[in-house]
């Protein structure tokens, strides 16, 4: 019996397993997709269980891209901080929507560093 796989195919989707939430456990971590679409017989390395999918490490298994994700949640803690703040300009109340990408960028790669922080520390110390 096959499994049922939900693709992500939003506009975020992530770029390693494209929406698929896994990828091939191959040296190359290639999306599942290409390997879910190949026919018979070139689909022997799976028939026979050498090539499996394991969830996706860049998005953890969710199909979207982190990177955006977070982002967006480290402009979510700004905004909220400016609106506490007297006399904020205007411009750090922008939304997500609203900001160019090389800022969308600065806080993608903070929130990567935050995420890379943590892992480290449950790697070391499982909660």
């Amino acid at each position: 019996m096959s499994e049922t796989i939900v693709i992500y195919a939003g506009p975020d989707a992530c770029p390693t397993c494209l929406g698929w939430k896994r990828i091939a456990n191959d040296d190359a971590q290639s999306s599942w997709k290409y390997w879910a679409e190949l026919p018979p017989p070139s689909n022997l390395s799976v028939q026979l269980g050498l090539v499996y999918p394991v969830a996706c490490p860049t998005c953890l298994g969710t199909g979207r891209d982190i990177r955006e994700t977070l982002g967006r949640v480290v402009r979510d803690a700004w905004v909220a901080w400016a609106k506490e703040q007297p006399n904020a300009p205007a411009h750090h109340l922008d939304p997500w929507e609203a900001l160019s990408e090389p800022l969308k960028e600065v806080d993608r790669r903070i929130g990567m560093a935050v995420r890379n922080v943590l892992h480290e520390m449950a790697k070391e110390n499982p909660w």
